[in-house]
């Protein structure tokens, strides 16, 4: 056994000369890369073995040459610093999409897409609106159904990103009587926000110039569906009717469902529930359908959006007394709204 095993070691050991000579530095090829290339200490021309190459003779290694590295590698000697990488400037507008991160958003103040759009205007954006509404009142007790007209108009103010005001001075029924109608004023804060989801307080005073007055108060939730869609929700809302000497107190929650089809336009629908205002065990659903869409006009933003909506105000009604539907109460209602971009 010792016998074999000391042939086995002689033979590696006689095996190791003939493997460090496979490789001379020698020819015009390694003799010209700046490398030791047989680990002799001797560089191209000063090596013994590139004699009569015509590779210039130098017994030092040239300026950055290392022994045994790459050629045309980028080497860093330790304690020196790596050199700077060249950034080639990108073409204006051009926008850098990260691998495996999300697609950037709008990046005007107001965004394009409804989708994307926050639940405030943005400080300095002055909104002014208009509304047409044609409302199609059923038939109750003795009284016949009518077909009234309805025409309002407001304007809105980002103070911040967060808190935007709104006016709605005029309000007018058109027909069958023409009578004007009370005009509001109202604001939405935005206390909490995400990319994903912001939630806020609005409340809106009518003042009475025609009947009773109403305050409204809310928790309004915005949920984005990244740049397909958005979910409007209010789990709780509170409108107070104030009918001297008495006051009354309708609940009601609302849900809003919308889905960009376009850059510009989207699609969508809304429900909700209302309770009261004298028995809270009785209430009614409402249901309406809308399409919409954007239009664009300012580096800051869109110019113009438009509303086009049809809704029954209380499609499903239930209490004590059943339960019914009323098809016959709807409102087709077209709004827009125009972007100013003051700051």
């Amino acid at each position: 056994m010792s016998v074999r095993l000391l042939t086995v070691v002689a033979l590696v050991l006689s095996m190791a000369p003939v493997a460090e000579a496979q490789l001379r530095e020698e020819g015009p090829l390694l003799c010209t890369n700046g490398l030791d290339d047989d680990g002799d200490g001797l560089f191209d021309g000063a090596d013994p073995g590139c004699g009569g190459t015509g590779a210039a003779p130098s017994g030092a290694a040239p300026a950055g040459a290392v022994p045994g590295a790459v050629p045309g590698a980028v080497v860093v000697q330790p304690g020196a610093q790596p050199p700077a990488t060249q950034v080639q400037p990108m073409p204006p507008g051009t926008t850098t999409v990260i691998p495996n991160q999300v697609a950037p958003v709008d990046e005007t103040l107001y965004p394009q897409r409804h989708a994307s759009q926050p639940l405030t205007y943005a400080q300095g954006m002055l909104v002014p609106s208009l509304g047409l509404a044609v409302v199609n009142s059923p038939s109750i007790g003795g009284l016949s159904g009518t077909v009234g007209f309805e025409l309002g108009a407001g304007i809105s103010y980002g103070i911040f990103d967060f808190w935007q005001v709104s006016l709605f001075p005029l309000s007018f029924r058109l027909a069958p009587s023409v009578d004007y109608l009370n005009p509001a004023i109202g604001s939405t804060v935005q206390f909490f926000h995400t990319p994903a989801f912001e939630m806020g307080f609005s409340t809106q005073l009518n003042i009475p110039v025609q009947g009773s007055t109403t305050w409204s108060l809310a928790l309004p939730l915005l949920f984005h569906l990244g740049r397909i869609g958005r979910i409007d929700f209010t789990p709780i809302a509170a409108t107070l009717l104030f009918f001297s000497p008495d006051t009354y107190v309708i609940l009601s929650a609302a849900l809003r469902l919308a889905f960009q089809i376009t850059e510009y336009a989207f699609i969508g629908a809304r429900t909700g529930l209302n309770l009261g205002p004298v028995q809270y065990d009785a209430g009614s659903v409402p249901l309406g359908f809308f399409v919409g869409g954007t239009i664009p006009g300012f580096d800051e933003g869109p110019a113009a959006q438009l509303d086009l909506e049809f809704r029954f105000p209380a499609l499903g009604n239930f209490g004590p007394g059943g339960s019914n539907v009323q098809a016959d109460f709807f409102v087709i209602s077209l709004n827009a709204r125009f972007f100013l971009y003051l700051l």
